[in-house]
């Protein structure tokens, strides 16, 4: 049975029951950057993320998580992957044809205008980065960040939340180099505000993070 989200339209729903979603393991990779763009993905649990290459390196951009959509760039009218796609955790994906949900899209406003809402809030969140990256000193970068991944997280709950990040990948969210990312982190962990796990970043508390960022 599709899950149902509750914003979602009922073309979506439609597609859901059409398109049955998919179990796939963590670190599955379902598309590369230059691939041609047949499908398109919606996250129903777990995580993916969202990546650029750019020369020798392959810089994560985002983290998408439950109800939102993969691929809806492709209603600009390009039909090749800009970006490259790998599941952070084991994931539960529904893949619909590209060109079927184009068409629906364009004949329903109500499904154009939920693809619209994804495409403004992934835009808010990267300019919130990048607001970030340049008024903030790292260590308030990295706080703001890591609490907002773990509000979003599906695993949030009274133990804290698990964000499926490297600290790699943390040190490219934040634009900063690992080994200082890495130092930085450490001095979190000591001080009980997360826990580095191998590919993991465990955040006891949210409101905790925000709240020191917020400190002079």
């Amino acid at each position: 049975m599709a899950v149902s989200f509750s914003d979602s339209p009922a073309s979506l729903r439609e597609l859901q029951e059409r398109y049955p979603a998919q179990i796939y393991g963590r670190r599955t990779r379902m598309h590369s950057a230059g691939e041609k763009a047949t499908q398109i993905y919606l996250v129903e649990s777990g995580a993916i993320k969202v990546s650029k290459i750019s020369y020798t390196k392959q810089p994560l951009l985002s983290l998408l998580h439950s109800g939102e959509l993969c691929g809806e760039m492709l209603h600009s009218g390009g039909d090749l992957w800009t970006t490259s796609v790998e599941t952070a955790t084991i994931c539960k994906l529904q893949k619909f044809a590209a060109r079927e949900f184009q068409r629906r899209a364009a004949k329903d406003p109500k499904l154009m205008a939920w693809i619209v809402a994804q495409l403004r809030e992934r835009a808010e969140r990267i300019e919130r980065q990048l607001e970030l990256m340049q008024s903030c000193r790292l260590e308030q970068r990295l706080l703001l960040t890591l609490a907002d991944l773990a509000v979003r997280s599906e695993s949030n709950g009274d133990d804290g939340a698990e964000i499926p990040l490297t600290q790699g990948e943390v040190a490219s969210l934040v634009g900063s180099t690992r080994e200082t990312t890495s130092t930085i982190l450490n001095l979190f962990e000591r001080k009980g505000w997360i826990e580095l796990r191998r590919g993991i970043v465990h955040v006891a508390s949210a409101e905790v993070l925000l709240s020191v960022a917020e400190e002079p």
